[in-house]
Order: structure tokens, then C-alpha cells, then sequence
């Protein structure tokens, strides 16, 4: 594979990863250009993505792991294959205004019990694909500070886990489904509307809205 350490790296127009890549520990990756993984890119702690889009192609992967906080700031990054994440601490920091978008037929899996959250400038985390907690047996996912949106996407807490949305501006929009053997927690002010699958959804704290029809166990 090749390593990205230390310094400022700039990927051009019609730019694409199709091997393996690490961004390694005080690196920053601009994607002005609105590269494509087509391989795998294997993103470090206390790292940077900046500066445009980056796009995980259908058979790509993008690999969150390493120890200090992962930082997306004034970026897009749009998830159409696989993106794991695997921290023994620290957060992803989706940061000054940026938008992480799972798209329809994307994965993003929480491995650990770990959060996303903003740290400066506000940023979104929009659903259309799947987020899957699958192990870590405790909890992860949405902390209070960054606003999650589900778009007919699939929320799955495998046994043991629980995958928790504690944002204050949460929106559950038709076509969602609450899945999985775990406890899908949401814990912050959030809206429901449209027909919802709602096995294993538990509702803690917060003010509910919308209009939604929620089939199966809710508690």
C-alpha cells in the first residue's frame, strides 16, 4: 500500500484510489478534485479530509481506525460501498459544515463503542444506505452534537449493542426500518414521519414529532 504521512496531500480531477492507501497520524488529504475510492483507504487518527467530495465506490472501502480524532471539515463524503469504524478511542469529527451522506447501498458499521459527533462549525450525517452497530457490546453512533437524517435507510443494533441517535435535531423519514437483535436508541428531540419499522427502536428522552406509522415493538 502506500503511505500518506505528514504535509498537505492534494487529490486532482478525475482523481481515484484503486489500490490500498493509508492516511496516516498529522496528515491532511484535500479533495478538491472529487477523487473516487475504488480500493481502500485506510483513515488514521488525527488526520484531516478537506476541501470537496470523496466518493467510496460501490466496491470500495474506507477503513476509519487508529487512536485521536478523524476530522471531515468543509467536506463531503459520499458512501456508496463500505466504511468501517474501528477506534479503541476518540471520535470522527464531522466538522464546518461538513455532510458524511450513506447513500443507497452503502454501509457505514460502528465496530467499537464510538460516536460521531461536530466539534466547530456544525455538520449532518444523512442516511439513505445502512448504519449498522456490529460489535463492541455497549453503546455508539450519533452524540448530541450532530444531526442525524434517515431517508428510507435501514438502522440495525446487532445482539448486545446498542447504536444511539442522542442529536436534538433527528429525523426518521419514510421507508425507515429499526432492525437488528440490539436496541436502537433514540435519545434526543426528533421527528417521525411516513411508514417506519420500529422493532427494537426505544424512545428515552426527547421530544417526538411527525405523523408515522410504526409497525412491530417500539418502547
Amino acid at each position: 500500500g502506500v503511505n500518506l504521512s505528514g504535509n498537505t496531500h492534494t487529490m486532482g480531477t478525475g482523481s481515484s484510489i484503486d489500490g490500498l492507501v493509508f492516511l496516516n497520524n498529522g496528515t491532511m488529504l484535500d479533495v478538491s478534485g472529487n477523487p473516487t475510492i475504488n480500493g481502500s483507504l485506510v483513515w488514521n487518527g488525527q488526520s484531516t479530509i478537506t476541501g470537496g467530495s470523496l466518493t467510496v465506490a460501490p466496491m470500495g472501502a474506507l477503513a476509519i481506525g487508529g487512536t485521536g480524532n478523524r476530522t471531515l471539515s468543509a467536506a463531503t463524503i459520499n458512501n456508496q460501498g463500505t466504511t468501517t469504524y474501528n477506534s479503541a478511542a476518540d471520535d470522527l469529527l464531522i466538522d464546518n459544515g461538513s455532510v458524511f451522506n450513506n447513500q443507497a447501498g452503502g454501509t457505514f458499521d460502528f465496530q467499537a463503542n464510538i460516536f460521531a459527533r461536530t466539534s466547530a462549525g456544525g455538520g449532518t450525517f444523512n442516511n439513505a444506505g445502512t448504519v449498522l452497530k456490529s460489535a463492541g457490546a455497549g453503546t455508539g453512533g450519533f452524540d448530541s452534537t450532530l444531526p442525524f437524517n434517515n431517508n428510507g435507510g435501514t438502522l440495525n443494533a446487532a445482539a448486545g449493542n446498542i447504536l444511539q441517535f442522542a442529536a436534538n435535531t433527528n429525523a426518521f423519514n419514510d421507508g425507515t426500518q429499526f432492525i437488528g437483535a440490539g436496541t436502537n436508541l433514540v435519545t434526543g428531540n426528533s421527528t417521525f414521519n411516513g411508514t417506519i419499522t420500529s422493532n427494537g427502536l426505544t424512545l428515552q428522552s426527547g421530544i417526538f414529532g411527525g405523523s408515522a406509522n410504526l409497525a412491530r415493538v417500539t418502547t
